[in-house]
């Protein structure tokens, strides 16, 4: 199959979306799929792309109308003749969908009756314990940054240009007690756990602990009454979470085999 996955380029590592677009592209790569990148918005500031995948903005028209098109939630279709469109659920149930499309999510909290589609997003060769001495608070604003509030006079805040690569965002990770995280929905969350920092996501923000078994989430308190629980239980994460990369593996296969099926029934 011929697939178009309608992402930011050039490539930035801040956005974990953007990450997970490109790594489905690598992902079906892996698995024998023709796969280009369609772009989507203004350029930004820019990573190097460590997929280097092909620019499906220069493909002839009959294999772009031939294309799957995949869509993360928040960006309209641009073409009228794109036939076949898929839509990905990454961050927002909020979408209008076309009723041609199909639908997936990337956990299903989003919409329960959608098929789920994950993909590791997360360098566990590089977000994993280290043995560098932790003396550091962290502080995350994400989505919930208009909350931020009652954060200790010596929190180091974390922003969208510091630490500047996953590298650095890592070491930064290893070297902190814990991560106060206004944003309950972010993969900075999990990479904190991955390195042995527990995180507290205060009450403030409303965020509840979403009802996923394939990231229980060990680790992360969702308010403060969780919090000792939280540092109790934060060593389970990276084998929780290498087991999960297990599942997501079997996730798009099924991916896969339910585009396949389902656009050659439509024609």
């Amino acid at each position: 199959m011929i697939f178009v996955i309608h992402a930011p380029v050039p490539y930035t590592h801040r956005s974990g979306g953007v990450r997970a677009l490109y790594e489905l592209a690598n992902e079906l790569r892996k698995r024998q799929q023709d796969v280009g990148i369609a772009s989507i918005g203004p350029p930004r500031r820019h990573d190097p792309d460590p997929h280097q995948l092909p620019d499906a903005d220069t493909w002839a028209q009959d294999k772009l109308e031939e294309a799957i098109h995949i869509y993360p939630e928040i960006v309209a279709t641009k073409r009228i003749q794109e036939r076949r469109i898929v839509r990905w659920l990454l961050n927002s149930e909020q979408h209008r969908p076309r009723k041609d499309e199909l639908q997936f999510v990337w956990t299903p909290h989003l919409k329960a009756d959608r098929q789920r589609l994950t993909v590791n997003i997360i360098e566990v060769d590089i977000f994993k314990p280290s043995h560098e001495t932790r003396t550091n608070i962290l502080w995350y604003g994400g989505k919930g940054a208009h909350l931020a509030r009652d954060i200790p006079r010596e929190a180091i805040q974390i922003t969208s240009g510091w630490p500047a690569t996953r590298i650095d965002i890592a070491d930064e990770l290893n070297r902190a007690q814990q991560l106060i995280s206004f944003d309950g929905f972010s993969a900075i969350n999990l990479e904190a756990t991955l390195c042995g920092a527990p995180v507290l996501i205060p009450s403030i923000t409303g965020a509840r602990r979403p009802p996923d078994p394939l990231f229980p989430l060990p680790g992360v308190a969702y308010g403060e009454h969780e919090w000792e629980q939280a540092q109790r239980t934060v060593e389970q994460a990276a084998e929780i979470y290498r087991t999960a990369t297990r599942r997501m593996d079997r996730l798009i296969d099924d991916f896969v085999d339910t585009c396949d099926r389902h656009f050659r029934s439509i024609g």
